[in-house]
Parts: structure tokens; sequence; C-alpha cells
């Protein structure tokens, strides 16, 4: 009986290890595969013969192993309250200053030499003027001088810019004189359904943070510096997963694609579902690519739930990664709050390097959160990722493929998530056994079906 019960934490470590090594099987990971299969033998030849012992009369290796197995399981089960504060997310309105969207790099980029707007903006801020210079000379992706351009596949990324383009005048509209009565409970229920039916695979709710709404416009059919009032109290967000198999084919031109294909589905749920609740009788706005955003999505997504953001400056999700594209709709409609998510991702992302370790472009920071505009954040160099992605001829990709939450979410990645989320040791085993299990610089790997092309 004593050594049936010393065996279970041994057959804990041994089943997790063999499902560790299907996992990796099915998910075509072949050096994951090879190291767990080789952890895996050496582990069981070390319990077979601390079984052999305990039959001769020598109890002390299998107690030694029983032992080692069971600390690994705490590890992995056991919480401990982290001593860490969540700080990236805007949390005091009064001390933050609000980001004007004519400083977002993109906005930059498509500023027209010579124009109005580009006489105002480099007077206002001259301090940008000589670095977009050398970006405005690469600032058009999918074009034949550029690295990874494909003649029969970059094209896709500029029809599908186009497509998103129209939903741009579908953001907003005239709402119902007729209001439905909707309690906020109800409608929370209601709304998330709705974005759920619609195909967003997260749905989060929150209040519309005003340091979160962006102070004057720099893209989108409103004119070009106009400042933006957003007086909705409500915010729903929600997310759309990227393809986890095309995005470890990072970098590529099908990355894109994918990137355009997840932005078409936000953009239609987005504009749905505004118009619903406006023809409830509810003035609802929908922030869409295109671009049509007047608030950051990224934080807010954090706010309602969805994630925490990361250090590549984005909303890293427990069960995605960085690999989700967001959207967004601001209502007058009454609705629950969703509290933020704590899953250990922040506490994760302060010791874990990989993204910034593996960006060719040396544009995610590697130290701690630093303070910007009021809030305390990691801020990666726009300029040099945007560059780097002009150079390509797509949008890279490489910080999503690498990060460890962006496995698939699985039973057995599930485990890995539940001990970044519970435990410090946990954060920095899982941190070793990503680099162990996929290296410390993973290589891209190409779906078989787009390998011929």
């Amino acid at each position: 009986m004593l050594q049936l019960l010393l065996s279970i934490p041994a057959a804990a470590v041994a089943i997790f290890l063999a499902s560790f090594a299907f996992s990796s099987v099915a998910e075509r990971e072949r050096r994951a595969a090879f190291v767990s299969a080789i952890l895996l033998a050496i582990f069981l030849a070390i319990w077979l013969w601390a079984e052999s012992q305990w039959r001769v009369g020598h109890w002390t290796p299998l107690l030694v192993t029983s032992l080692a197995s069971l600390c690994a399981a705490l590890v992995f089960f056991v919480p401990f309250p982290s001593r860490r504060a969540l700080q990236t997310v805007p949390g005091n309105g009064s001390s933050v200053t609000r980001v004007d969207e004519r400083d977002v790099i993109f906005s930059r980029a498509d500023l027209v030499e010579g124009s109005p707007e580009y006489e105002e903006y480099y007077q206002r801020r001259p301090e940008f003027k000589d670095v977009d210079r050398s970006l405005q000379s690469v600032s058009e992706m999918g074009v034949p001088e550029q690295e990874m351009y494909s003649p029969l596949v970059s094209p896709l990324t500029s029809s599908a810019s186009r497509i998103l383009k129209r939903n741009i005048e579908l953001v907003d509209g005239p709402v119902s004189e007729k209001r439905t009565k909707l309690g906020a409970e109800t409608a929370t229920r209601l709304v998330k359904l709705a974005a759920s039916r619609l195909g967003a695979e997260a749905v989060g709710i929150a209040p519309l943070a005003p340091e979160c709404v962006y102070s004057h416009v720099g893209r989108g059919p409103e004119p070009h510096g106009s400042q933006i009032h957003l007086s909705y109290p409500w915010v729903v967000c929600f997310a759309v997963p990227m393809d986890y198999d095309v995005v470890r084919g990072a970098p590529s031109p099908w990355n894109t694609i994918e990137t355009h294909s997840c932005y078409a589905q936000v953009s239609r749920i987005g504009v749905v579902l505004a118009a619903w609740l406006r023809a409830l009788g509810y003035a609802a706005r929908a922030h869409v690519p295109g671009s049509n955003y007047q608030v950051m999505l990224p934080p807010l997504a954090a706010l309602s739930g969805l994630g925490e953001m990361g250090r590549i400056g984005v909303m890293v999700s427990r069960s995605f990664g960085p690999r989700v594209r967001l959207g967004a709709v601001t209502t007058e409609l009454a609705l629950v709050p969703d509290a933020p998510t704590r899953s250990g991702i922040e506490e994760f992302c302060a010791t874990c390097l990989k993204c910034a370790v593996n960006c060719p472009a040396g544009a995610i920071p590697t130290s701690e959160p630093q303070e910007t505009r009021g809030v305390v954040k990691w801020t990666i160099s726009a300029e040099r990722c945007y560059k780097y992605w002009c150079k390509l001829g797509n949008d890279c990709g490489i910080c999503l493929r690498v990060c460890p939450f962006s496995k698939p979410d699985t039973l057995v990645h599930d485990v890995i998530r539940h001990s970044v989320k519970a435990s410090p040791l946990g954060r920095r085993v899982a941190i070793a056994a990503d680099d162990l299990f996929y290296g410390k610089r993973p290589v891209p790997m190409l779906l078989p079906s787009l390998k011929e092309i």
C-alpha cells in the first residue's frame, strides 16, 4: 500500500510528460516531442530502478523519486500570492494624459508631404520629422521591392484593406426613437451572446476609461486633427484569435492575410453589434480597423477582463496569448462590467524576454515597465517595428509566434498556464521549459498546405 502511495506522484509526472509528447506530435512540434520523449524515458528508467530497489528492501530511491515528483506537482498546482502589483492598466483618469492619435505611427506614415495636415503636424511635433521622413520612403507594404513580397499572395493584403475601409462609414448611425427597455444584467447577457454568435471568441465589458479615448483624430472619416468627444459610459470589447498554425509561420505574407482576415471579422462584429444596439434605441459606435478607432483597444480589453498588458505593448490573452485581434463598441446601454483578470501574464512578461530577444528590429524593451503619460507600462519602439514591417513587406508577427502564451489552448498547455497563474516558481519553470522544449529562438514553421506555393 505504501509503495502504491509513493508511486502516485511519479505516475502523475510520467502521465504529464507522455501527454506533452503526444500533444507535441499532434502540433508538429518536433523538438518539443523529442525532448519530452527523452525526459519521459529518463524518468521512467529512474522510477523503474527505484521500484526495483524497493523490492529488495532499499526504500530510499523510491521515496526520493516520490518526493521529487510531489515537489514538481506542487510547483504547478499550489497557489502562491503574487507580490507584484498590476500596473500596466490605466486606473486614474485624472493623472493620465490622453494619446493624440496623430502621434500614432500609422497616422504619421499616412501624412502626405506638402499637405496642410503634414505642415501643421510637423510644425507642432518637429521632433518626429526626420525619423518619419525615412519611414515614409518605405511606408507602403506589399510592393515588389520588399524582402518577402509574393506576386500571388501580397496583393491580397491591399485587397483586404480596401474591403475593411468600406466598413468605416458604418460605425455610427441614427438611433431608433423607440427604445427597448432592458435591465443591466439582461442587457449584458444579451450583448455577450450576440457578440459570441457573431463570431467573437471572447467578450468583456468595462466602463469607458476616459484616458483610453484618443484626444484627436489621426485616421478615419472625421477631419484630421478634430477633437474626439466620446461620452458613452460603457465599452464592449471582443477578440478573435489568429490561427496558430499560420502565426507560427511568421513572418510571411500569409500571416498578414490572417491578420486582415481577423480584422474583417472584428469589423463585421463591431458594425453589426453597434447597428443592433441603435435599433434597440441606444446610441452605439463601433471602433474598427481600417481605421476608425477613437479608443485604445488593448488597455480597454484588459480592463474588461480579456487579458493583461504584455511586454510587447498589446493585450495578452490567457488562452491565445497576443495572437488575437480586438474590436470594440462604445454604447450608452447600461451594462454590468467585468473585472480585470489576474492570470500571471504581467508577472510572466516581467521575467520572460523571449519576444525582446527574438525581435529582429530591437523594438521591444528588456527593461522594467516605465511610466509613460501617467501609466506604468512597457512601450515598444513603434518606429523600429514599423520600419521592419516595411522592409519585409508584411506585419512580421515574430513576437506573436514566439510568445509562450500563443501555444494552442489544449489541456497540457492549460496545466502550464495554471502554473503561471498560481506560482512565481511555476512561472520561472515555465520560462525555462519553453526554452528547453521549443528553443530560445524558435524557427518559423509553414503550414504543409502552403509549402507548395
